[in-house]
């Protein structure tokens, strides 16, 4: 860690080669520090061509709302960003620009209170209402997210918790399991519930969903069509951090 500290003091300044961010690219290349190094250039470069990191707002879902469902909900007990998505609530077709909006919905989620990156990680709950084969067949967007969130925010996601997922979605999961990083296999979470009441009831007691008024929301939602456009107002907790 020391050595990739005065690497990191050698490169122009930046707020984002935080001792966290170095940490957290360490982790994720098993302590190579040439992969590491490597890595991060290449996210400080990504960063400056694609991140705007003021007023930024998501230009489809300003003119079309619905167009992308990946919704900032505020944290959860354990200070984790808590972020919702429903792929048939999404109505956006453009891998890049639903991939731009998670990019700044997560920085924002993460940003501190000088605007700074926190340590902090993200928990993804993934409302498979409505799921179908076509969304099964976004093979497109979903290697983006997972080169997104591997290369650019690695070591931020905490876990990935599944509400409902239907069988067509489970074999593609054990698929999955058998070529992906256990690492990343393992933060996988099913959520199984007969009810809407029993999915929410189940992320207090088991996922630290605390917040009442996300609760409240998820509630509201998982008991609408699943079809964009639908979602009831945010909750105060969520409204700041939307893009």
């Amino acid at each position: 860690m020391e050595e990739l500290t005065a690497w990191a003091l050698t490169q122009p300044p930046s707020t984002f080669l935080t001792p966290h961010t170095l940490y957290r690219y360490l982790e994720a290349h098993r302590g190579d520090l040439a992969a590491c190094k490597a890595a991060l250039l290449q996210t400080l470069a990504w960063r400056a061509s694609n991140l705007q990191h003021a007023g930024f707002t998501c230009k489809p879902c300003a003119a079309r709302p619905g167009e992308h469902c990946f919704i900032p909900l505020g944290f959860d007990a354990t200070g984790a960003a808590l972020i919702y998505g429903c792929p048939a609530r999404a109505s956006g077709s453009s891998v890049e620009e639903t991939v731009a909006h998670a990019a700044h919905a997560l920085e924002k989620s993460f940003a501190g209170e000088d605007g700074d990156p926190a340590p902090r990680q993200w928990v993804w709950v993934v409302d498979f209402t409505g799921f179908g084969i076509t969304h099964a067949l976004q093979a497109r967007l979903g290697l983006a997210f997972g080169y997104l969130f591997r290369e650019h925010f690695p070591e931020r996601l905490k876990k990935i918790i599944l509400l409902n997922p239907p069988m067509l979605f489970r074999g593609l999961l054990a698929a999955l399991s058998a070529i992906a990083d256990e690492r990343t296999v393992a933060k996988l979470t099913p959520l199984v519930a007969a009810t809407p009441a029993g999915v929410v009831e189940a992320l207090k007691e088991h996922h630290s969903v605390h917040s009442e008024e996300a609760r409240a929301w998820l509630l509201e939602v998982l008991c609408a069509p699943p079809v964009p456009g639908t979602l009831p107002p945010l909750p105060p907790c969520a409204a700041a951090l939307q893009v």
